[in-house]
């Protein structure tokens, strides 16, 4: 399985747009869905659901590709992995 996280910054919507792309996990739907469960959890303290947003984050590719993860077999780390990444690009 391969995680790829890209980004996008919005002129229109005026925010950063995250894509996340899960390919070949066809049998692994459970461990992507707590990939997901998590980094909800951990984005919460980033404030994404405050108005106006200005993070939006989606299951599919957009703009340039940041970085490309391996799985992992643990979806908390995984998640952990991806959230340092935007939070990173956030406070760059």
């Amino acid at each position: 399985m391969k995680i790829t996280l890209s980004y996008k910054y919005s002129t229109l919507d005026q925010g950063h747009e995250f894509g996340l792309e899960f390919s070949d996990c066809e049998h692994d739907e459970t461990y992507v869905r707590w990939v997901w469960f998590h980094l909800g959890e951990l984005m919460s303290e980033m404030k994404v659901n405050k108005q106006p947003y200005n993070i939006f984050l989606f299951p599919f590719k957009c703009g340039k590709n940041l970085k490309t993860y391996a799985y992992c077999n643990d979806a908390l780390r995984q998640a952990k992995y991806i959230y340092n990444r935007i939070n990173k690009k956030l406070n760059k």
